[in-house]
């Protein structure tokens, strides 16, 4: 599962969490589990995609991983394991002599064919991620367009709607006046009326 998982087109990022993964699996007590884990190394180091070896070997960032298993399978190469009730010494050297091993493979350089798959991979890589943050921008420069058109527009109908009430009030002084003075006149007129009779 491993394997598969540096053979598809993973991420750089992908590549440096299963290095950390291996580097920390080093660490481990148990002399079965380091042994084991320096296989799975020695493999990926030899089988895994081009991406990864590359990765592993600490050519492409982020170096974190690969620094940290370089610095662990070092480590391994002449760390002190409690002897094996029934094996005794035997697991011991098996993991000093394939740590070593491992480390010969890693500190080979990659041919150039192998540095020209995983250089393609990483400009495809690298192409896709500007396009998702291209995309990504545009999706969010267009979500501030359309809350920027909506708070334009709650704008203009609370405008439309205040123009419209004071539209209202004058338009009702207007009618208030107006029976005001038409009220005023026709009193005016009554007045004069009776005055006159």
């Amino acid at each position: 599962a491993v394997r598969l998982c540096t053979i598809e087109r993973t991420s750089l990022g992908a590549c440096n969490q299963i290095v950390l993964w291996l580097a920390d699996r080093l660490c481990e007590e148990e002399t079965s589990v380091k042994i084991k884990t320096i296989a799975v190394i020695k493999n990926l180091a030899t089988e895994g995609g081009p991406l990864f070896r590359y990765s592993i070997r600490g050519l492409a960032k982020p170096k974190t991983g690969s620094e940290l298993m370089l610095s662990n399978l070092e480590c391994a190469t002449d760390c002190e394991l409690e002897p094996h009730p029934e094996h005794g010494d035997k697991p011991r050297k098996m993991v000093h002599k394939r740590a070593t091993e491992t480390l010969a493979i890693l500190r080979t350089p990659l041919d150039k064919e192998e540095k020209k798959k995983a250089s393609l991979i990483l400009k495809e890589i690298m192409r896709k991620e500007r396009e998702a943050a291209a995309a990504k921008s545009a999706a969010e420069a267009e979500a501030r367009r359309k809350i920027e058109a909506e708070e334009e527009l709650a704008r203009f109908r609370e405008n439309d709607a205040k123009r419209r009430a004071g539209q209202l009030e004058s338009e009702m002084r207007q009618a208030v006046q107006d029976e005001s003075r038409y009220l005023y006149v026709t009193k005016a007129r009554a007045e004069s009326h009776q005055g006159k009779r």
